[in-house]
């Protein structure tokens, strides 16, 4: 009871607070304190106004960041899954790049193949052109995924192998994904968020393979793809093993932060997917896997969330170092913060905890929408500050020193990093990037406006270099501010 009363205090905190509300003349209770709440008397947990008031509110901060969220409210916690009723092909690319350095995956499905969202279409799927990495082609299947380019021309695929097929020197899985790219007109956002976020992260963090490819399917050029790792449990990935009899506490988890779970009925509330009691944030349950999930375990780490986000709240170093792994978390969502990642927010955040462990940020993922794109694609604004989780946890003092002195200690040595990866891969996949932004250039969707007047791949480059320095320079200033 006590927590859905001090959510709704928070809520009414940020919403008031992006509206232009002094977060001074918001009150605490209709009393002014929490003495008569049921359950208030709990010594461990017992929260008073003035304990909260003593928490630093940095609402200034967060108005820009937060001002386009909002939060599920109870009474829409009833709904109806969406149907998938929506069959495509791949759209053909208009121009063919020949003699391309570029590996190639072949796929080959029947003739008249329709490729669907929820449902896999069976195919034969190889990598040809890859020196001693070509495969030749393997029984599997494949579907569409993502989520807004799901429906552009440009169809992102899941492919899954009957077995498990190593790619490009990576440990064997059977899921792989191809990245369509369609939002990023450089095709290399995806690529340089994995290169620096594992720039930031400690030694051994799973970082998702990327490697540009040519698609081809049925012998149809499709464009360039990024091949990259599933987000999942396994060798090379998030190297967890749930134990399937295990207590909750003793249950390794990786979890999603989506706000879609809800509006897509991603399963049943309380077991695939749950709400922060703290912000009503959604949170999918990736892993364990359906047949070793219950409620109970759903539960436990619905629960742990929770205990991160009132530690934060409430300003309890102690209690947040007990509870996750403190540098992953800086790495992750410094890295989303410096590229600006439109989905730091409220989706395609991972996190994983390995059995009477911490809480780990990662991995990284889903970074189209960065360096400019989107339609906040300025310089200016923390998407970080926006994500409710990062919000609670940067009131607290010793967290937000700590990562601010982190990005004074690396911002020079990443600004070199970034420019010299950009530079890097322009110039080894020029003639493909820049052929593959000739053949889908008309469509500038989800690209600000100053990326629209810019009608060649190199221009792109270099407002792509640009905006990264300006966004550096912009960050330097917001963290000289809060620190």
């Amino acid at each position: 009871m006590k927590k859905r009363i001090l959510a709704g205090i928070l809520c009414t905190v940020l919403l008031f607070g992006a509206c232009g509300t002094d977060p001074s003349d918001i009150k605490i209770g209709g009393k002014g304190d929490l003495s008569s709440v049921p359950g208030a008397g709990d010594e461990e947990h017992n929260t008073t106004e003035n304990e909260l008031s003593e928490v630093p509110l940095d609402i200034e901060g967060w108005r820009n960041a937060s001002a386009g969220l909002k939060l599920v409210s109870p009474e829409r916690k009833t709904h109806e899954a969406k149907p998938d009723v929506r069959d495509a092909r791949m759209a053909e690319a208009e121009t063919v790049l020949k003699n391309s350095s570029l590996p190639r995956v072949n796929i080959y499905m029947q003739d008249d193949y329709l490729l669907y969202k929820s449902e896999y279409t069976r195919a034969m799927i190889g990598i040809s052109n890859a020196g001693e990495y070509d495969l030749e082609p393997q029984e599997g299947s494949v579907r569409i995924r993502g989520n807004s380019t799901s429906l552009e021309k440009k169809l992102p695929l899941k492919i899954h192998f009957d077995k498990k097929q190593g790619v490009f020197g990576h440990p064997g899985e059977k899921s792989w994904t191809l990245i369509a790219n369609y939002y990023d007109k450089t095709a290399l956002h995806n690529k340089i968020a994995f290169d620096l976020y594992e720039y930031l992260s400690p030694e051994g963090t799973f970082v998702p393979m990327c490697e540009f490819v040519d698609l081809y399917v049925n012998d149809m050029f499709c464009g360039v793809y990024t091949l990259c790792d599933q987000v999942e449990t396994g060798d090379g990935r998030v190297d967890i093993r749930s134990k399937t009899d295990a207590a909750p506490e003793e249950t390794d988890f990786l979890i999603e932060q989506d706000y879609r779970a809800y509006f897509d009925g991603g399963g049943t509330e309380g077991l695939d997917w749950f709400y922060s009691t703290w912000t009503e944030d959604c949170f999918t349950v990736e892993s364990p896997e359906d047949k070793y999930l219950n409620e109970e375990k759903t539960a436990y780490i619905q629960d742990y969330i929770d205990q991160v986000y009132e530690a934060g709240l409430l300003g309890r170093w102690d209690v947040i170092q007990s509870l996750i792994d403190v540098d992953s978390f800086i790495a992750g969502f410094m890295a989303a913060d410096m590229i600006k990642s439109v989905d730091v927010r409220q989706s395609s955040v991972y996190f994983y905890k390995l059995g009477g462990g911490k809480l780990y940020f990662g991995p990284l993922w889903d970074c189209d929408l960065t360096f400019g794109s989107g339609e906040e694609g300025g310089v200016e604004a923390s998407m970080a500050e926006g994500n409710f989780l990062f919000a609670a946890l940067i009131r607290t003092p010793e967290f937000r020193h700590m990562y601010i002195d982190r990005y004074n200690a690396v911002r020079d040595d990443v600004q070199e990093f970034v420019l010299g990866k950009i530079d890097e891969y322009a110039e080894k996949y020029n003639a493909e990037l820049s052929n593959e932004f000739q053949n889908w250039t008309l469509d500038m969707n989800f690209c600000c406006e100053e990326m629209q007047q810019i009608a060649d791949y190199n221009g792109q480059i270099e407002f792509m270099k640009t905006w990264f320095v300006d966004r550096l320079e912009w960050l330097d200033m917001r963290y000289g501010v809060i620190y």
